[in-house]
This record gives C-alpha cells, sequence and structure tokens, in this order.
C-alpha cells in the first residue's frame, strides 16, 4: 500500500506517519508514505531544477520545509520516495475527476493524484491511497 501527500511544510505529513505508525505498530505492515511536492517548491528533490516559478499547486510553497531532516526519514523508513508531477500532469489530473467523476478538487489535492498516476508503475503496490481535500 502507498499513501501520497502533498508536502509543504510537512506538518501533516509527520502526523500522518505518527499515527500511522500507531495504528499500524509493525514496520513491515507500514505503508510506502509518498511526498509529493511541485515543479516549482521541492525542497525534498533539491537535486532537480526549478522548471517554473509558479505552481497551479499554489498551497505548496514553502522551500526551506525545516521538518525536511525529518520527513526524508519517514519516507526512507517506509520505503517511500518524493514524487513531482510536471505541472501539466497535474491539471490533467484535475481534470481527470472532474470529467470523468464530477468530482472538482483543488490543484494540490490533484498534485497527489497526478504523483499517483506517475509513479504507480514503479513503486510496485496492489494498492494507493491519495489525500484529496478542499477545492
Amino acid at each position: 500500500t502507498a499513501i501520497f501527500m502533498p508536502v509543504s511544510s510537512g506538518t501533516a505529513f509527520i502526523g500522518a506517519a505518527l499515527g500511522i505508525n500507531q495504528k499500524v505498530g509493525d514496520e513491515y505492515n507500514m505503508p510506502k508514505l509518498i511526498a509529493c511536492q511541485t515543479e516549482a517548491v521541492h525542497p525534498l528533490k533539491p537535486e532537480l531544477k526549478s522548471m517554473v516559478e509558479k505552481s497551479v499547486s499554489d498551497s505548496i510553497f514553502d522551500k526551506l520545509c525545516e521538518n525536511q531532516q525529518r520527513i526524508k526519514k519517514i519516507i526512507t523508513n517506509s520505503n517511500g520516495t518524493v514524487l513531482v508531477p510536471k505541472e501539466d500532469e497535474i491539471v490533467a489530473a484535475k481534470n481527470l475527476l472532474l470529467d470523468k467523476f464530477n468530482i472538482n478538487i483543488s490543484y494540490t489535492s490533484a498534485l497527489a493524484l497526478a504523483a499517483a498516476i506517475k509513479g504507480s508503475g514503479d513503486l510496485k503496490v496492489n494498492k494507493s491511497i491519495v489525500l484529496c481535500s478542499g477545492r
């Protein structure tokens, strides 16, 4: 199982990891935690060049991410990763839900969906959970 979450400062990501860890209590059953960031803001993937100045997912704005060491440890311990979808993939994910299911989500939620679509084959998981909130 993989859980895809948009990450700016990482507070919600850390909270989710702590809650899951308390519930699961067994690192062998821990889902892969996938941090999703934008092309404009991706401090968890500093090796990537910023391809755009501003993202449609404008809720991801913390360029410093002071929690990044803690987040990276969570990602490593869960065998997760950081995914950075392209802007057109984010827009396509938002449009997919709107066109097929008449569900209107925010671009930040679409970021997580775009990451799930982009990374689902490589992650070798049988189930995915995508955090979508707001619109």
